[in-house]
């Protein structure tokens, strides 16, 4: 199953208060090539990127993801944080914002 991607317009300011959000965790934000994926976090250099050749629509939502991966898996939680609650845990996450 290939995911269809989001097209259009994202909501107004969405992506600012996204990014904000990952800013204020101390991640850089990026756009740019993604070697296949919509968006990646890395904890080590602190960056946060998404695909730049997609819809405002899509970049909105991979960037909510992406914060999912900076709030609950950056350090605060040690190394063992229990996977089985993440996948709840950034729906509410995302949810509210």
């Amino acid at each position: 199953v290939t995911p269809t991607l989001l097209t259009g317009d994202a909501p107004t300011a969405t992506w600012d208060m996204l990014a904000a959000h990952i800013a204020d965790a101390g991640f850089n934000l990026e756009r740019g090539d993604c070697h296949g994926a919509n968006g990646y976090t890395n904890h080590t250099t602190r960056t946060v990127r998404v695909r730049d050749d997609v819809d405002d629509a899509q970049a909105v939502k991979t960037l909510a993801h992406e914060l999912g991966h900076v709030l609950l898996h950056d350090n605060c939680w040690g190394t063992n944080f229990p996977m089985w609650i993440e996948g709840p845990a950034r729906y509410r996450v995302t949810l509210s914002t």
